[in-house]
């Protein structure tokens, strides 16, 4: 405690980087995160922070600390600024702030460049989910099948089978919607909601049956 009562006095006095980067560690020590990324925060604004390691950590604490519009703008200062090397690991970290911000566009573009990078499933179920949060259900499907075609890195194929069958619902193609939530009925905790979806699905396709021979007939 003593060393932290110092430590606070030294970086008002002689505000250098060694003594905020010691003075977060000691925050952390006794266990004050809120603190510590107060710290690491403020070494940033007065422009310490010139490695990736440091940029990256800190906007891993952002978010967190659930603070991930903020974490997004360090991010994509660092890449703007070539100090964060555009690989795997940094991009999905990119496109993880942005969908936790709800910034869906960014966050999509920020997927399709991971996939460039990673080519796993979770990566297309991540950019699929994205796309149809902004309803562009058709290229969701395509994602959707893209990570279940893929399935490394999927802990479980059953839970992409229900959101395409949500995506080709929303694009009323019934046939397809129906076979994604067979599959995702496999699993007994989707099995109720999945087949409430595929009795709907077969009432809307008479109903839409119906109102067409109705048209045709007058």
């Amino acid at each position: 405690d003593k060393v932290i009562e110092i430590l606070e006095r030294m970086v008002v006095t002689f505000p250098k980087k060694n003594y905020w980067m010691h003075l977060a560690g000691m925050y952390g020590e006794k266990e004050w995160d809120d603190k510590a990324l107060s710290a690491y925060y403020a070494a940033y604004a007065q422009g310490m922070f010139d490695k990736e390691s440091e940029v990256v950590m800190l906007s891993q604490r952002l978010l967190n600390a659930e603070v991930p519009s903020e974490a997004t703008r360090i991010l994509q200062k660092g890449f703007d600024d070539k100090l964060i090397e555009k690989n795997e690991k940094n991009i999905r970290l990119l496109a993880t702030a942005y969908t936790m911000a709800k910034d869906y566009d960014r966050a999509i573009d920020a997927w399709k460049d991971a996939t460039e990078y990673a080519k796993d499933a979770e990566v297309y179920y991540r950019l699929a989910q994205a796309l149809s949060n902004e309803d562009r259900h058709k290229e969701a499907v395509a994602a959707y099948r893209d990570a279940l075609e893929k399935k490394e890195g999927l802990k479980d194929t059953t839970e992409v089978e229900f959101w395409l069958g949500i995506s080709l619902m929303q694009l009323e193609e019934w046939d397809d919607a129906t076979k994604a939530f067979r599959a995702a009925a496999k699993d007994k905790d989707r099995r109720k909601s999945s087949n409430q979806y595929i009795q709907y699905l077969a009432n809307e396709k008479k109903r839409q049956a119906a109102l067409k021979e109705m048209l045709t007939s007058n």
